[in-house]
């Protein structure tokens, strides 16, 4: 993409996870908005949503975030408070949301979350992790089984059909 012009300008990404650390040098200077769902306070106690942040500046240097903490410091996320990120990420103008986190259960696509995320893609591309419970049938977590999301996984047994 690089080698086409395309750099991430313009373009905000809300990255729902366990927040991302404003200290890390190659974030720092990219977060527009934040918000702590856990009550917590505004720092990343285990490292990924850091690390997811750094990931996407490495494809797209450009990008802006809005930090959405959802995961506390037991690596903990309440499915009421991924919802609620989701829609002020939604209200906040996000264009894209990551969220590398899922609830695994069965699920065709129709419990609240996946239905949240099938309306909330009317605005934006939501992109989320397919879990780490395959492959057997159905092992795919919310909200990556929503019929207008993105489902991410390692190896071919995560690919939603």
């Amino acid at each position: 993409m690089h080698n086409r012009g395309f750099y991430g300008d313009g373009v905000w990404i809300g990255v729902i996870d366990s927040g991302i650390e404003i200290s890390d040098p190659l974030v720092s200077g990219s977060i527009i908005l934040e918000r702590d769902f856990t009550e917590e306070g505004m720092y990343d106690p285990i490292g990924h949503g850091t690390i997811m942040a750094r990931i996407l500046k490495v494809v797209a240097p450009n990008i802006s975030f809005i930090n959405a903490k959802v995961v506390d410091r037991t690596g903990e996320a309440d499915e009421i408070n991924i919802m609620k990120a989701i829609e002020w990420c939604v209200n906040s103008g996000a264009d894209i949301m990551n969220l590398s986190l899922g609830i695994p259960r069965k699920c065709d696509g129709s419990c609240p979350l996946c239905e949240l995320v099938n309306i909330a893609s009317e605005r934006a591309i939501i992109v989320a992790a397919a879990g780490n419970n395959g492959p057997e049938e159905d092992s795919i977590s919310c909200p990556a089984n929503a019929k207008s999301c993105i489902g991410v996984g390692e190896g071919w047994h995560s690919i939603k059909l």
